[in-house]
């Protein structure tokens, strides 16, 4: 009898970093990256890549919709007004080494 594998999603912790002129609090970064997201997967799209925000600058995606994520992120050019740019800075499956990588964020 053949066993069938498991249904549990494979995670990925992506690491990201919020690049401004000004200085802008975790909580504002936290809501322009959640609302970028949404923005361009759309609600469906960001309940099937099941994001959560594990510390201020790491997400946990499905492993199949890590690019698109990554592409939402690199979409964001504002943030309460101010310029900013978010980028991806690493993108594990360990949650341990996307923190160590961020700065321990």
């Amino acid at each position: 009898m053949k066993t069938i594998p498991s249904l549990r999603e494979r995670k990925r912790y992506l690491a990201y970093k919020v690049v401004s002129d000004k200085q802008i609090s975790n909580e504002m970064a936290q809501n322009a990256v959640f609302t970028g997201i949404r923005d361009f997967l759309g609600v469906y799209g960001m309940a099937k890549a099941g994001i959560m925000a594990v510390t201020n600058s790491v997400l946990r995606v499905t492993h199949t919709e890590t690019e698109k994520v990554k592409t939402a992120l690199s979409l964001i050019s504002e943030i309460n007004g101010n310029r900013a740019i978010v980028q991806t800075v690493y993108v594990s499956g360990s949650l341990h080494k996307a923190k160590s990588i961020n700065g321990g964020a």
